[in-house]
This record gives structure tokens, C-alpha cells and sequence, in this order.
């Protein structure tokens, strides 16, 4: 033990610490002033992620809109009684000259569609959905994770065609998801509603 009260006594012992407690606060300082840095790099790095999401929203967005737009056109565009062949042309044309479509069809309201840019027909009146479609009477957007028509995943965007306030059909265009850069699962809850292209 006395060798203990020695060191304690000694001048070195004492230097250190009072050097210690000096030093102590400036520690301290340290600490805080990381612990700061680090909070605003997080809220940053959220902030940043949230700026890229919206961006990337904000392009999805804009595609299913002019989407709508085209649907709404095309919607427009269909004159009854129907010459399918003319219809299919003008589908087919559609798609032709925008690419960033992968499908575009009409279906009457029998739900039989022989007017799209497929060569097939394909009976729609049975699928999940497709009264409600026409119960609404509005336009439309689904994300289907496997298109009846095209097989892939796509956000398929719907118009009605409306002749008075009777609506006689729909048209509808598909954007595929892979041309949207779209992540994440693209199989939502999506039960009950037609899911056509």
C-alpha cells in the first residue's frame, strides 16, 4: 500500500489526472457532436431516397397518363356496329407507333373481344372485375403480374366508351412493367379487378 500513496503523490500521477479530467468535457463535446453528425447523414440519406422516389413516381406517373390519355382517344375513336378488321388496324397502328405499349384492345360489353392487337379472341365476360368495370363507368388503372393476353407483367390502363350514358365497352392499353423500371412485388391484391393484357 505504500507504494500506492507514493504514486499518487508523485508528480507524474497527479499530471495525468489532471490532464484526465481536462480532457473530459472535450471527450464529451466529441460524442455529442458525432452522434449529430450522424442523425443529419441518416435524415439526409432519407431525404435523398424520398427525392429519388418521387422521381421515379413521378415518371410512372406520367406514362400511365398519357396512358389514360390514349385510352381515352381511342375510346373516342371506336364507331359502332364494329368492323373488326378496321378496329384490329387501328389497334395495331396504335401499338406500332408507341412502343412503350404492349397491347391495346376493345371489349363490348358481350366481353368477347375480337378487336385488339392480338390474333386472338378472348372472352372477358367471366373474368373478376369486368361488371364492376362497368358499373363504374370510369376510367381505370390495375397492375397485373401476368397479363391475360401478353402473359407479363403490366399496368393495364382503362377507358370506358360511353355512347350517351350507356357504356358500351372499354378500351384498354398495357404498359409492361420492365419498359416502367418497376421494382419490388408486382403481384398486389388485385382480386377484384378484370385483369386483361
Amino acid at each position: 500500500m505504500g507504494w500506492l500513496k507514493k504514486a499518487i503523490r508523485s508528480l507524474s500521477a497527479q499530471l495525468i489526472a489532471l490532464f484526465t479530467l481536462a480532457l473530459l468535457p472535450l471527450g464529451l463535446i466529441s460524442i455529442s457532436q458525432t452522434r449529430t453528425v450522424i442523425e443529419e447523414a441518416n435524415a439526409l440519406a432519407r431525404a435523398s431516397l424520398l427525392a429519388k422516389t418521387v422521381a421515379a413516381a413521378s415518371e410512372e406517373r406520367g406514362q400511365v397518363q398519357n396512358a389514360l390519355g390514349a385510352a381515352q382517344g381511342l375510346s373516342a375513336a371506336i364507331i359502332e356496329p364494329l368492323d373488326t378488321a378496321a378496329c384490329q388496324a387501328s389497334m395495331r397502328a396504335f401499338v406500332g407507333a408507341n412502343p412503350q405499349y404492349s397491347f391495346a384492345g376493345y371489349v363490348p360489353r358481350s366481353g368477347l373481344m375480337t378487336c385488339s392487337t392480338s390474333d386472338q379472341s378472348v372472352d372477358f365476360s367471366n373474368f373478376p372485375g369486368f361488371e364492376e368495370i362497368f358499373a363504374s363507368k370510369t376510367p381505370t388503372v390495375v397492375v397485373n403480374p401476368a397479363g391475360a393476353v401478353t402473359q407479363a407483367p403490366v399496368f393495364i390502363v382503362s377507358s370506358p366508351v360511353l355512347r350517351g350514358s350507356e357504356m358500351s365497352g372499354f378500351v384498354s392499353i398495357s404498359i409492361p412493367l420492365v419498359s416502367m423500371n418497376t421494382l419490388g412485388d408486382t403481384s398486389p391484391g388485385t382480386d377484384d379487378v378484370l385483369l386483361l393484357a
